[in-house]
């Protein structure tokens, strides 16, 4: 994959003999970091340290990201950027399709819910023309993933 895509570590010391291997392995198919046609960096490092040595040993190809403050390792400020990660690419609402926050929602977001769960269902009765199925199907999709059916 960092071959063909840009990685993301965490977690991940960048120390490992595999990793190590690994990324020769990469180097030696991309070429020098000066050469290469797309992108110099295939990786970018989301650290709680400040990368110091190893930062500077692989400069070329990950970019590094540290939540380290005046120079002391922060893993929580590491925790609160994946948070802000992951809130940015789920669907702004799909947990209001999940059943599992039924006791946070008022009866009125339980209703749409409802209604929205209702259309989902729609989508599966013969007849409807496929541009339009498939228009609502993306437009549902913004909110969050189809709900599974209850047991």
């Amino acid at each position: 994959m960092l071959l063909t895509r840009h990685m993301l570590f965490v977690g991940y010391s960048l120390r490992d003999d595999n990793f190590h291997r690994l990324v020769h392995q990469v180097r030696a198919a991309l070429g020098p970091a000066d050469a290469r046609a797309r992108r110099s960096r295939f990786a970018t490092a989301l650290a709680p340290f400040a990368p110091g040595l190893v930062g500077e040993l692989w400069a070329d190809d990950i970019d590094w990201v540290s939540t380290a403050h005046d120079g002391t390792e922060d893993p929580r400020r590491c925790a609160i950027v994946l948070d802000r990660v992951a809130a940015l690419a789920a669907a702004p609402a799909a947990h209001m399709l999940d059943p599992s926050f039924d006791a946070l929602f008022s009866d009125a977001e339980l209703e749409l819910r409802a209604r929205v769960t209702a259309v989902w269902e729609a989508l599966d009765h013969k007849g409807l023309q496929p541009e339009v199925a498939r228009a609502v199907t993306e437009a549902l999709e913004a909110i969050g993933p189809r709900p599974r059916p209850q047991p």
